[in-house]
C-alpha cells in the first residue's frame, strides 16, 4: 500500500512542476514587450522613504528625460542598448515591499502606496541587456526594470530613487 501512495505523489507532482516550468517560460519575450513600445518622459520623482545612494542634484537631472522603448532597443539620452529578452512578472504588494525594502524599520521602506499604486497586484518587467555604465555612481539603466502603473505611466527607480514616466507617444510597429 504505502508503495502505490508514493507512486501516486510523484505522478500529481511531475505535471505540476512541468506546468510551473511553463508559465515561467511563457513570460520570458525575446525582446522588449509590446506594451512598452514607445516614447516615454519622466514626469517626476515619487515621494517615498528610501535610503538613496544619490542627491536631490542627481534626481533632478532625471526629471524631463525621456526613455525609448523599441522592440529590440532601449534608449535614454544618448545611451543606447540592445535588449537580449524581457521577463514578464505579476508581483503582489507584499512580494514587493520584501524585495525592496530593508529588513530593519530603520532601513528603506518601500510599498506600493508610496508609489501610488492601488492594487493589489502589478506588472513587473525587466528587460535584460548588456551592463551599461550610466553614471559614476550606478549602472543601472533608467527603464530596464518597470512597474506599469496604467498603460500609460510607469514607474521605476534608480539607485533607490523611484520615478514616474507618462507615455508621449506609442511606437508605431
Amino acid at each position: 500500500m504505502p508503495y502505490r501512495f508514493v507512486r501516486a505523489v510523484v505522478a500529481i507532482a511531475l505535471p505540476a512542476s512541468l506546468v510551473s516550468n511553463a508559465v515561467s517560460q511563457k513570460q520570458a519575450t525575446d525582446g522588449i514587450p509590446r506594451e512598452l513600445w514607445g516614447k516615454w518622459v519622466v514626469v517626476r520623482e515619487l515621494d517615498t522613504r528610501t535610503i538613496s545612494c544619490w542627491g536631490d542634484r542627481q534626481a533632478k537631472r532625471i526629471i524631463g528625460t525621456t526613455i525609448d522603448y523599441s522592440p529590440h532597443t532601449l534608449s535614454w539620452r544618448s545611451l543606447h542598448t540592445r535588449a537580449d529578452g524581457a521577463k514578464v512578472r505579476t508581483i503582489t504588494a507584499n512580494e514587493f515591499h520584501d524585495e525592496n525594502s530593508g529588513g530593519s524599520v530603520s532601513g528603506s521602506q518601500i510599498d506600493f502606496q508610496q508609489l501610488g499604486i492601488k492594487g493589489a497586484t502589478i506588472t513587473q518587467i525587466t528587460i535584460q541587456h548588456p551592463d551599461e555604465s550610466v553614471t559614476r555612481t550606478t549602472s543601472e539603466f533608467p527603464g530596464d526594470e518597470v512597474l506599469v502603473k496604467t498603460p500609460d505611466t510607469l514607474v521605476f527607480s534608480l539607485c533607490n530613487v523611484y520615478f514616474e514616466a507618462k507615455r508621449v507617444v506609442a511606437h508605431s510597429r
